[in-house]
């Protein structure tokens, strides 16, 4: 009987000390355990055979160098920033302190202004369009807002100008290709009695506004009138 069986019966409790000690004066002893297989040296132990697996395994190891260095640094940036501003206002005289926090304060006022400011501006930018009638009712009108933001209500109204403008020529040439497109002489036809109206709720409609602006200007005005614009 091999000596590790010995060991595990002991282990086991199958076997007293006494008796392993005596079985163990007769007991084969274990096989050696094999060689472990020669290392190549041309060979990274840490990286696997396959080249590709070897570059994305070290692509890994530098990004993740890259990132725990990207926020140690972040980290240390900040208790500097933290430090230093510590360290400058403990050497501030009370009234030096004082004027600090009167900054910091009026810094904190001025852009609550700002916000306060944009917000205004962003109001009246839709009411603007809605003077303009570039407002069509749709989602699509917000996106003009962004186009119209100035620093101020002047700034706003030249640029909803300037875009009404563009609308009005973008009408109007759609309008004259569809009219010579069909024979027909831009401003020479006649709108039907029975059409619908585009400056009503159900049928409001800011290309064909700017059509019958352009080409009849006597029907868009009666029939912004009747529906009280």
């Amino acid at each position: 009987m091999k000596l590790s069986k010995l060991k595990e019966l002991l282990k086991s409790g199958a076997i007293t000390q006494e008796e392993f000690d005596e079985m163990a004066k007769t007991a084969e002893q274990d096989d050696p355990p094999a060689d472990p297989p020669e290392a190549d040296p041309d060979k990274d132990p840490d990286l696997p055979s396959d080249p590709e697996d070897s570059d994305k395994k070290l692509e890994k190891m530098i990004q993740a160098a890259v990132d725990r260095a990207t926020n140690k640094l972040g980290n240390d940036n900040k208790l500097l920033k933290k430090k230093l501003e510590e360290t400058r206002k403990e050497k501030l005289t009370a009234e030096e302190l004082k004027a600090v926090e009167l900054q910091e304060k009026e810094a904190e006022l001025e852009q609550k202004q700002r916000e306060l400011q944009e917000k205004e501006n962003r109001m009246y930018a839709i009411k603007a369009l809605k003077k303009a009638e570039l407002d069509d009712g749709s989602e699509d009108t917000m996106d003009l807002i962004e186009f119209v933001l100035g620093e101020d209500e002047a700034a706003i109204d030249l640029k909803v100008k300037a875009l009404q403008k563009f609308a009005q020529r973008v009408a109007k040439n759609t309008t004259d290709g569809i009219y010579k497109a069909n024979g027909r002489t831009p401003g020479k036809g006649n709108a039907g009695s029975n059409q619908d109206n585009p400056w009503s709720k159900d049928s409001w409609n800011l290309t064909k506004q700017m059509e019958m602006e352009l080409n009849n200007p006597e029907l868009a005005k009666t029939m912004k009138a009747s529906v009280g614009k």
